[in-house]
């Protein structure tokens, strides 16, 4: 059972939520009637927010068996009219489809509110006072930071002088396809299309910022990374770190992206940015509906400027 929230903190944020771990040693209650990875469990849960363009809907829900624990997020869907019977405040249950790529909710019926068994909402915020932190945009400079990456070295500004920098916040046990694990597919995309362009290759630098430091520790990411990219890719190429708490909460204050730990599920914003040479963020992406060949083509357009 999840429980779902779509935030604004100062601009446009999609949220996730995602797993910390399973779900209270619940057995796993989806179907998979195709054979092909696809599995489909049954949520019950209250329609919070539906989107003003009618692709998303967040439902603050119960646990998913075996997926998910309760949380607030915001479920793709497929079909525009889904909810036209329905409005915020409605209890609701519906079916929740993953596949290996994609997820989306389908099929909602009204139940009783009754019916739904939430979790009492955790306020803890474990955060940095914003005012201690500078927020930034395009055209900020890049914050300063001191990290480790996956081979337990130290990095900092000055690893990435003097090349383009796109960096992401991402979450490894995040289970949601077409959340975390999205954004990890679209940086996989762009770094095979610099891989195979000379003109780009030694120019641009990928780097993945855990914000669940806590877990995902230099060993975690080292597995993380070679699922995802292979062992033998440099970090020259694609960095993956982790830091202390204290400094991921300044990193993810200072590009907007909201995080919110409960005692089983991190609830958060998506954010990636690039960022110049001269270390000046030239670009920012929010949530998760930008596509690899737009970046690439700002990383192409950043790159013939350089040139000139």
């Amino acid at each position: 059972m999840i429980r779902l929230a779509l935030l604004t903190l100062t601009g446009v944020f999609a949220l996730t939520g995602c797993r910390q771990g399973s779900s209270n040693g619940e057995s796993d209650t989806s179907k998979s009637p195709e054979g092909n990875g696809k599995r489909i469990y049954q949520v019950q849960g209250i329609i919070r927010r539906v989107a003003d363009n009618g692709d998303t809907v967040t439902i603050e829900h119960e646990a998913i068996p075996g997926f998910m624990p309760a949380m607030t997020m915001p479920f793709y869907l497929r079909e525009a009219n889904e909810l036209t019977a329905f409005k915020p405040g409605d209890s609701v249950e519906f079916d929740f489809v993953v596949t290996e790529e994609d997820s989306w909710a389908t099929d909602f019926r009204s139940i009783d509110r009754s019916e739904i068994e939430l979790p009492k909402q955790s306020r803890t915020r474990q955060r940095l006072p914003h005012s201690k932190v500078h927020r930034v945009n395009e055209g900020s400079p890049m914050p300063e930071f001191q990290l480790v990456n996956s081979q337990n070295e130290r990095i900092t500004n000055d690893t990435f002088d003097s090349d383009m920098l796109l960096l992401s916040f991402i979450f490894t046990r995040c289970p949601v396809p077409n959340f975390c694990p999205l954004i990890t597919r679209h940086f996989n995309t762009i770094h095979q299309a610099l891989q195979s362009d000379p003109d780009l290759a030694n120019q641009v630098r990928l780097l993945s910022i855990s914000i669940d430091p806590k877990y995902d520790r230099p060993g975690v990411l080292k597995q993380y990374k070679r699922s995802v990219v292979g062992a033998d890719t440099p970090p020259e190429e694609w960095t993956f770190a982790t830091g202390t708490t204290e400094e991921i909460n300044r990193l993810t204050t200072a590009f907007r992206v909201y995080v919110k730990k409960d005692s089983e599920t991190i609830n958060h914003g998506l954010c990636t940015a690039l960022v110049s040479p001269e270390g000046e963020i030239r670009a920012i992406w929010r949530g998760n509906e930008w596509e690899p060949q737009a970046v690439l083509k700002t990383i192409k357009a950043m790159a013939s400027s350089q040139a000139r």
